[in-house]
């Protein structure tokens, strides 16, 4: 896989970390950040969504800016084979991170 598509995955992530951040869905059962905390009530929705947006725009843009960086690098393909497999787990362990970090900030503000 090309870094042009890692860059396109990454950005994909800024743009749903932008969607969470901003937009003010009600809960429901097909989109947004749908845990069992997170799914309380409509306060916990709202802040979990908006709370992962602002993960998911860090970790979006970190992985945009990987994903141009390593168009710019000449490299073989062993060298190319290590920049993909480092920017798949960038971008999942950014996802993780998100969801943990979020994880936490709901249980520091409500409680279990």
């Amino acid at each position: 896989m090309p870094p042009e598509a890692m860059a396109v995955a990454a950005a994909i992530q800024l743009f749903l970390g932008f969607f969470a951040y901003y937009s003010q869905i009600k809960m429901n059962d097909f989109v947004g950040y749908r845990t069992p905390r997170a799914m309380v009530n409509e306060e916990t929705w709202l802040y979990a969504n908006k709370t992962f947006g602002k993960y998911s725009i860090i970790a979006g843009t970190i992985n945009v800016l990987f994903g141009l960086w390593g168009r710019t690098v000449s490299y073989g393909h062993h060298q190319q084979a290590i920049l993909w497999i480092g920017n798949l787990l960038l971008l999942v362990a950014g996802v993780g991170i998100s969801i943990y970090l979020t994880e936490k900030k709901l249980f520091e503000k409500f409680g279990d």
